[in-house]
């Protein structure tokens, strides 16, 4: 979906991660929006208070100020989210500043996956490993 931001981010995302998140004979197909409308899936971070969530009219990017309970750090976090995009992909969420990521949500013989690509290798304590736990 085209964004009506000017700026283009050229970073290389290259390294990919699979995560299975547990779910058999997940239907295809599945209308994941409707269980996480607006800022419910960023809320499911268990170190980040969210605070001034804002969608653009189509719902689809945001922008959103986020407080870690872990670093104290407090910051802008950008992106979008495409719901149903096919059968396999119910959900693309990309992370663009400060984060820089693409989070997929997909089908697999049955199962639910996701996989993250970042331009560098994810450690295992990596925040965003952490949020897709906390949604498992």
């Amino acid at each position: 979906m085209p964004s009506s931001d000017s700026s283009v981010d050229t970073t290389p995302l290259s390294v990919t991660e699979e995560v299975d998140l547990g779910l058999q004979q997940f239907p295809p197909a599945f209308e994941l929006q409707s269980l996480f409308p607006g800022d419910r899936l960023l809320r499911l971070h268990p170190n980040w208070f969210v605070s001034d969530f804002e969608q653009d009219q189509d719902q689809s990017s945001f922008t959103v100020t986020i407080k870690d309970y872990v670093t104290d750090d407090e910051l802008m976090l950008s992106g979008s989210f495409v719901f149903n995009i096919d059968e396999t992909e119910l959900l693309h969420i990309r992370l663009l500043d400060p984060i820089v990521a693409k989070i997929s949500f997909l089908t697999r013989d049955g199962k639910l996956l996701v996989q993250i690509c970042t331009p560098e290798k994810i450690d295992a304590d990596d925040p965003l490993l952490l949020w897709i736990r906390a949604i498992k």
